[in-house]
C-alpha cells in the first residue's frame, strides 16, 4: 500500500467535467490514447525519413472503449515504441533524443494501461461465460465485421452491441441505452487514475510506502525548466504531499479509533 502524489503538466485547463459513466470514461480514455498516437505519427513522418511497414502503428479500426479497442491500442503503442527506439539509434542531437524519449515513455504508459484494461474485459467476459483466446489478430473472432474490407485504410469496425453485457466496444449512442459496467473499488480507482493522468506529462512524482519508504521521481522537463518554474512546481508538489499525508494520517487514525471501539465493546461484554 502506498500514497502516490503526481504533479503533471496539462495541455489545457478548460475545466471539462469527467464523463458521467464508467463506460464513457473508458471510451474517452481510448480516444485520448488514439489521438495522441496519431499526433505522434504525423509528427514523426514529417520530421524523419522513415517508412512504417507495420500498420499497427498508425491504423485504428476499433474506435470505441472496450476489449478490442484497447487491445489494438496496446499493439499500436508497442509498434510505435519499437519504431521510435529504432529512430533514436540514429539521433545525434540530445534535444531531439529527449523529445523522442518522452514520447517513448508515453507509449509505454499507453501500452501498460491498455493491457490492464484488456485484462479487465477478459475477466468480465469469463464471468459471463464467454471464452476468449489470444491470437495474432487479437482476442477471439466473435465480433461482427459487416463486410470488412482490408484494402480500405479508413474502414472501422461497427459497435459490438451483441456483447455489451461484458464489453464496451460501443458507440456513445449505444452506451446511453444500456446499464453501466459493474466494477470493484480497486478497478474504479485504476480507471479514474488512468483517465485523470491521460496523456499529460508527469514532471514530479513522490511515492510514500506504508513502511515509510519515500521515492521521488524527477522528469528531465523539470530539470531543464527555468529556476522560477522549478520553484513553483516544487512548491505545488510539496503542498500536495502535505495535504495527502494529512488526509492519509486522518484516515488511519479514524480506522484505528473505530477498531479500538469495536474491541472495547467485544471485551466489555460479560
Amino acid at each position: 500500500m502506498a500514497l502516490e502524489v503526481n504533479t503533471i503538466i496539462k495541455a489545457n485547463m478548460l475545466g471539462t467535467k469527467s464523463p458521467d459513466s464508467k463506460r464513457k470514461t473508458f471510451y474517452y480514455l481510448a480516444k485520448m490514447y488514439r489521438d495522441t498516437m496519431l499526433e505522434y505519427r504525423d509528427e514523426i513522418l514529417s520530421k524523419y525519413k522513415v517508412k512504417i511497414d507495420d500498420n499497427r502503428a498508425y491504423v485504428f479500426r476499433w474506435v470505441f472503449g472496450g476489449l478490442y479497442s484497447f487491445d489494438e491500442l496496446e499493439r499500436a503503442a508497442a509498434a510505435g515504441k519499437e519504431l521510435l527506439l529504432e529512430i533514436c539509434k540514429h539521433i545525434t542531437q540530445d534535444e531531439q533524443y529527449q523529445q523522442l524519449f518522452t514520447k517513448i515513455r508515453m507509449l509505454e504508459r499507453i501500452e501498460e494501461t491498455s493491457n490492464q484494461v484488456v485484462q479487465f474485459f477478459i475477466k468480465k467476459a469469463r464471468e459471463m461465460g464467454d471464452k476468449l483466446e489470444s491470437g495474432e489478430e487479437g482476442y477471439g473472432k466473435n465480433y461482427k465485421e459487416e463486410d470488412f474490407d482490408e484494402s480500405d485504410d479508413y474502414y472501422t469496425y461497427p459497435g459490438q452491441f451483441h456483447m455489451h453485457q461484458w464489453n464496451n466496444d460501443l458507440t456513445l449512442g449505444q452506451i446511453d441505452r444500456i446499464e453501466d459496467l459493474e466494477m470493484t473499488p480497486d478497478e474504479l480507482a485504476f480507471l479514474y487514475k488512468a483517465y485523470s493522468l491521460g496523456t499529460d506529462q508527469i514532471v514530479l512524482q513522490t511515492s510514500i510506502q506504508i513502511d515509510g519508504d519515500v521515492t521521488s521521481y524527477i522528469s528531465r522537463y523539470f530539470l531543464n525548466s527555468p529556476r522560477e518554474v522549478q520553484e513553483n512546481l516544487t512548491r505545488m508538489h510539496n503542498d500536495s504531499i502535505q495535504t495527502s499525508t494529512k488526509f492519509w494520517t486522518f484516515l488511519f487514525e479514524t480506522i484505528v479509533k473505530l477498531a479500538g471501539q469495536s474491541f472495547d465493546k467485544i471485551f466489555s461484554k460479560k
